[in-house]
């Protein structure tokens, strides 16, 4: 049902195009824009609740007189982990899961010198997002209509070749607990509806 919903949306769509997509361009994407602190480029991907999280963050920083200046060094496991109907409107999602080796690092911002973090730690992270597709922006050139309803960091530690499996386990879990709470909180309260027809986010 779920796949079969999409391609009501664009009758080319599957899985291995879509995956390849998120690959090469849109999960390289999104990530950077969220270690250098593009609000503008995360904000053409993300739903509202994620992004006045991230939004809410970045600002704490600019109160403190500091940039995020961080670096993508390397992107792995790309893969669509799961496709659900999420109750109780029934929006098709993808869920995806990948991990990444990463620098974060915050800068003064009258002076460029670095505030926290450092050039020589690397970070491998686990990241989750979930994915749906707003009918009304499928010719949107640069999402092509795609959304991210949630985004989810996971645990990051100092990378090691040893640790990666660790990473799998723990991006896995965390994927499962998400889809449980999101079905639980919507059984459990009534919101505003997420679309304004078919299934298109806010």
């Amino acid at each position: 049902r779920v796949m079969g919903q999409f391609k009501m949306l664009d009758p080319n769509f599957n899985t291995e195009s879509f995956t390849k997509h998120l690959r090469e361009y849109i999960i390289p994407e999104i990530l950077e824009a969220y270690v250098k602190g593009d609000e503008a480029v995360l904000k053409q991907w993300f739903s509202e609740a994620p992004y006045n999280v991230y939004a809410a963050q970045q600002k704490a920083f600019r109160d403190q007189e500091l940039f995020a200046d961080g670096r993508i060094l390397d992107i792995r496991g790309v893969e669509i982990v799961s496709a659900k109907l999420l109750a109780p409107q029934d929006i098709p999602v993808l869920v995806v899961g990948c991990r990444a080796q990463e620098i974060h690092l915050y800068r003064k911002a009258k002076t460029g010198e670095i505030a926290a973090g450092t050039e020589s730690n690397i970070l491998l992270s686990s990241y989750a997002m979930v994915f749906t597709r707003d009918p009304e922006n499928v010719d949107d050139k640069e999402t092509e209509g795609w959304r991210i309803l949630e985004f989810v960091r996971g645990g990051s530690r100092q990378f090691t070749w040893v640790c990666t499996y660790a990473f799998f386990l723990f991006l896995s879990c965390s994927i499962v607990i998400y889809l449980l709470t999101s079905v639980y909180k919507q059984k459990e309260k009534k919101k505003r509806p997420l679309f304004t027809h078919a299934y298109a986010p806010n």
